[in-house]
């Protein structure tokens, strides 16, 4: 059986090493090599509670950035859009025209919500 040294301070190594050894089986309950494993444990625990919570603001947040850009005539996307048509017709478009946009806009972001919406509840109740 291999020695278990010091863990290192990294707790992405302590984590692989603590799934090295659990996917492994070699768990040594002897003495000093079961405080390290122990150890591994916690320090993966630890790495794991500390980290989700920001990882998971970060995918929510980068999530937000992307749908915000769509070309969605109610969204920053869709205002970058106007910017565009305005741009290559060398005219700002109709107040009429924005407004029926903006519509047609909030009619298909709220069609989107309702439809994941309904997914999420039938992939919830229904499976």
């Amino acid at each position: 059986m291999a020695k278990i040294s010091k863990p290192d301070a990294n707790p992405v190594v302590a984590a692989l090493l603590t799934w090295l050894l659990l996917g492994t089986g070699h768990w040594l309950i002897n003495g000093q090599q079961k405080k390290w494993i122990m150890i591994l444990v916690a320090s993966l625990i630890g790495s794991v509670l500390c980290c989700l919570p920001g990882t998971v603001i970060a995918i929510l947040s980068i999530n937000l950035g992307v749908l915000n850009l769509l070309p969605i005539p109610i969204l920053d996307g869709g205002h970058l859009l106007f910017f565009l048509i305005e741009g290559i017709l060398r005219k700002p478009l109709g107040e009429r025209q924005r407004e029926l946009a903006q519509q047609a806009g909030l009619v298909l972001l709220v069609g989107v919500m309702i439809f994941a919406f309904w997914n999420d509840l039938e992939r919830i109740f229904l499976r």
